[in-house]
């Protein structure tokens, strides 16, 4: 066993690692690198959108926001998924092309985009040296190139949806909403 001091903590490191989040982590298996935590970042907002919801949509994309280039990470999701951590499909049709972009050696951007009731809404867009200066393994410029990405995943620590809320239309088709999510992508050395 392995013990490594991180912010006046000592972790058991076994086979996974989630330093930057200064958690315990470790499991079993055989053979191969570790998983190690990427990147991870956080974003908060708060909007409104001309529908009626009571659930969101978060898509992770490789920068490009619609349709075919965006992976849902948290699809339609409502307050109760609160605290819940929930992985992205590795099936999705965009899920490939986004780990592609995450590792394919050029600096790029990444985006997250909040739907209220699946349509229209809000996004965050980050340059990848940003995104993947923020895990395990340090810096990774200009993104994960060299690593094969093993998960990503979203926590949801906060979410807010209110209809019709401020209600600007005076038609009762609005929703006002506030989150707080982290956002990680974990992967393995490729050999």
């Amino acid at each position: 066993m392995i013990r490594i001091a991180f912010r006046a903590a000592v972790l058991s490191i076994l086979s996974t690692a989630f330093l930057a989040t200064a958690a315990c982590g470790g499991g079993g298996g055989s053979g191969g690198s570790p998983e190690v935590m990427l990147a991870q970042f956080n974003n908060t907002s708060a909007g409104g959108t001309a529908i009626a919801a009571n659930f969101v949509d978060f898509r992770l994309s490789g920068g490009l926001f619609g349709g075919s280039h965006e992976t849902p990470i948290a699809p339609f999701v409502g307050t109760s998924a609160v605290g819940h951590v929930l992985t992205a499909s590795p099936t999705h049709p965009a899920y490939d092309d986004l780990v592609a972009t995450l590792t394919d050696g050029e600096a790029g951007q990444v985006g997250l985009r909040i739907r209220p009731g699946g349509m229209g809404g809000a996004g965050y867009v980050a340059n990848e040296d940003h995104f993947f200066g923020t895990g395990d393994v340090g810096t990774l410029m200009p993104d994960a190139a060299g690593y094969a990405i093993t998960r990503i995943e979203i926590e949801i620590n906060q979410l807010t949806l209110v209809s019709p809320g401020n209600d600007p239309n005076g038609d009762g088709q609005w929703t006002d909403y506030t989150y707080d999510v982290t956002v990680r992508v974990f992967g393995q050395a490729a050999n």
